[in-house]
């Protein structure tokens, strides 16, 4: 669906009614949200009725780095050579030969150079201003997201081969404990995969909707994983934290996600949503 007619629906709708259509289109049933049943329900009921109590450092790509740091200390930090508040202020010539952008205010706006001498640098900057102006909170309802200063992050690329080789490692953590890990590889790409395994690493059978490889080694720092990630999600009824294992020799910390989706992830068996939801004790 096209940004401009998501903004017009936003507009035209308002945010309940644009939540109950999203969800709706996104998860294939209607969705009960100031009751929620199901676990992405719950992820709506805190977009809709709860976003206030997030603190938005968490969402900032960029602030949340003080608390990773404070927290589980900046060695698991990645290596950022900038933050921008326009694409104009951005100088290529003193990045490295790869990197990635991102923007600090939302998600999936992201752009990966591999080699700095062979990228078209109008076209990244024009990329980079409409990312900007995007209002990510607006069009997924996630309105803390819209509390965050818009800026552009360049990144050390964990990945020296392919961009795609690294597991994206995400930990569904319920008051304090990492109950499921999703493992994503290629979401940058036509052929992303995604598996869904328990804490003790064995393979759930209800896993998203992406196409489901076969069974995954388990990571040589699984369980300093776990202990980071319990970490960084105490204090909290549920949150997801992302996590990197380049090599499997190191971790590097990804993101704080409090409302994984937006709430509009489909499973493959809505029982898995009712399951995973009897985890999530919310008050």
């Amino acid at each position: 669906m096209k940004i401009q007619f998501k903004l017009l629906l936003r507009r035209l709708l308002g945010m309940k009614l644009y939540e109950v259509f999203m969800a709706t289109r996104k998860l294939g049933y209607i969705p009960h949200i100031r009751h929620p049943r199901s676990f992405n329900e719950k992820i709506l009921h805190r977009k809709l009725y709860r976003w206030q109590k997030i603190p938005p450092e968490l969402a900032d790509k960029w602030a949340v780095r003080e608390h990773v740091g404070k927290t589980i200390g900046s060695e698991y930090l990645n290596e950022v050579y900038g933050v921008f508040d326009c694409a104009e202020d951005i100088d290529f010539s003193k990045l490295p030969e790869s990197f990635v952008l991102k923007v600090t205010h939302g998600s999936h706006m992201n752009i990966f150079v591999k080699n700095r001498e062979e990228f078209d640098e109008g076209t990244v900057r024009k990329k980079c201003r409409r990312f900007l102006a995007t209002r990510y909170g607006y069009l997924t309802n996630e309105l803390y997201y819209d509390r965050i200063p818009p800026r552009i992050m360049a990144e050390r690329c964990l990945s020296d081969q392919t961009l795609d080789e690294i597991s994206d490692y995400k930990f569904y953590v319920f008051d304090g404990r990492v109950e499921y890990v999703q493992v994503d590889r290629n979401r940058h790409a036509s052929h992303h995969t995604c598996r869904v395994y328990s804490r003790n690493w064995e393979r759930m059978v209800y896993p998203f909707r992406q196409p489901s490889p076969p069974r995954d080694e388990k990571p040589a720092l699984l369980e300093k994983m776990i202990q980071l990630a319990e970490k960084l999600a105490w204090g909290w009824d549920f949150v997801r934290i992302d996590l990197y294992s380049p090599n499997q020799e190191s971790i590097i910390f990804g993101e704080i996600t409090m409302t994984p989706a937006a709430g509009w992830q489909r499973f493959t068996d809505k029982a898995f949503d009712m399951e995973i939801s009897h985890l999530w004790n919310m008050p």
